[in-house]
């Protein structure tokens, strides 16, 4: 039976259970709710701290030197001789062509340099999005240093990488062309697939014809076979005379095809695709001139259409009253 209460005042009595004794909350962790404390994360060891930091600076210093060894493409000598023949390097060039006080965002730079025996250090292109007369440009620049600028599978990737950020950001491309097309011994890995060389030249004439991005090329050494449809497939082909070549063979293939000796100038050189083919639109004295050209060009682009500016100027300052 439960316990009876009291009658109340009104003198009825009340069947309540009483409510039983309350328990303590603190539990055998000592925490008065209950709950397990937490306590605070153990510190490293300060001789941790400073040798992860040290390794970490470690790791930096590799990674610079690394870097610097890869922005000499096929080395000091071979730069040299590049100089000797009259042609400036790649990042020579893209010095000349890009504002000095600007920033160079370079993609790529580490690409293959791990591969092929070391013997493709960036795979022989240089990409990267700069600023010319202070407007955003992509660079696509053969290094003729690494293999004559031949063509690697990674190559490949590279440039197509170099085009989609020109398409995805609607900014103008320019391409220094120095290759010599390209590197057989690994042509299975560069034609073949979706994303195979042929991709570089579909990109080139969706540019063109739908999403109407300038395209500049500047063909300042050997461009041979395939690599020709690139500065032909641009809006604007700019040429050196005595080092500049356009053309789908070279001399020795016309010999051995025709049995007819021909020089490279007057088989695809500047002064034939600039006054009798009409592929290129000018003819430069040397890489500096064509350099200063392609500035001038970059410069006289309109820039109405830019979205980043689109609202500057859109509508007059309101009238004073």
């Amino acid at each position: 039976m439960p316990r009876r209460w009291p009658k109340s005042a009104s003198g009825a009595s009340s069947d309540r259970v009483p409510p039983p004794p309350r328990q303590s909350t603190t539990s055998a962790s000592g925490s008065p709710d209950g709950r397990i404390p937490i306590s605070p994360p153990e510190q490293p060891a300060a001789e941790d701290v400073s040798g992860r930091t040290g390794r970490l600076a470690e790791l930096s210093r590799e990674l610079e030197t690394l870097r610097r060894r890869l922005r000499l493409g096929g080395g000091t000598d071979r730069i040299q001789r590049q100089r000797d023949r009259g042609k400036l390097a790649a990042r020579d060039r893209l010095h000349l062509l890009l504002d000095g006080d600007a920033t160079w965002v370079e993609v790529g730079l580490l690409v293959a340099h791990d591969r092929y025996e070391g013997k493709a250090p960036g795979a022989g292109v240089v990409t990267g999005v700069g600023v010319v007369c202070g407007r955003e440009v992509v660079v696509v620049a053969n290094d003729a240093t690494v293999k004559a600028g031949s063509w690697w599978p990674e190559t490949i990737r590279k440039m197509l990488r170099a085009q989609e950020i020109a398409m995805r950001c609607r900014i103008p491309i320019i391409y220094l062309v120095d290759s010599a097309g390209v590197n057989l011994p690994y042509q299975g890995g560069v034609f073949p697939g979706q994303y195979g060389a042929a991709r570089i030249f579909y990109y080139n004439s969706i540019m063109r014809r739908y999403l109407r991005i300038p395209q500049f090329a500047a063909v300042m050494g050997p461009c041979i076979a395939g690599g020709a449809y690139l500065p032909a497939l641009s809006d604007v082909i700019l040429m050196v005379e005595g080092t500049s070549f356009m053309g789908l063979g070279g001399p020795n293939l016309v010999k051995g095809a025709t049995g007819q000796v021909v020089e490279r100038e007057e088989l695809g050189g500047a002064a034939v695709h600039a006054g009798i083919s009409g592929v290129a639109h000018y003819r430069c004295a040397d890489d500096e001139e064509c350099i200063a050209r392609l500035r001038d060009l970059v410069a006289g682009l309109p820039r109405e259409h830019d979205p980043r500016r689109s609202h500057e100027g859109a509508f007059p300052p309101p009238a004073r009253p």
